[in-house]
């Protein structure tokens, strides 16, 4: 289930979605929600979700919005486009087809992290079970 809806979306982007990003914003938010879970794992994500929460899930949607609106015939993953002597480089994610996690949503993130995002695992030889 996505920790987002469509309303969340509309509210960063600032305007309606179009027929053709509606169809998408649902498996879109899912998939931003599953790096959310997978970035808070093994901590628990509360029920109900936090608002910051949802912000950060709506926010890698709508990024991937005006990505995919903003700058279509990117090749995905490129790290670089040129011509002749002019270059353009790319972040990592920048132009792939699905939400990425940002330095700065990892951050706003990190107030529901439990122990770090660490988890403990006991070490022992099997030898000696």
């Amino acid at each position: 289930m996505p920790l987002a809806a469509q309303a969340d979306v509309e509210e960063i982007l600032g305007r309606p979605l179009t027929t053709e990003e509606a169809q998408l914003v649902n498996s879109q938010l899912e998939e931003a929600s599953d790096l959310v879970i997978g970035e808070l794992y093994p901590c628990p994500i509360p029920d109900p979700t936090p608002e910051a929460i949802t912000r950060v899930v709506a926010a890698m949607v709508a990024a991937l919005i005006q990505r995919l609106t903003d700058s279509p015939g990117l090749p995905e993953g490129a790290n670089s486009l040129g011509a002749g002597p002019y270059n353009v480089g790319f972040s990592e994610g920048a132009t792939s087809a699905g939400p990425w996690l940002t330095a700065k949503l990892k951050t706003r993130l990190r107030p529901f992290r439990c122990g770090n995002g660490m988890a403990s695992v006991q070490l022992g030889s099997e030898a000696y079970a």
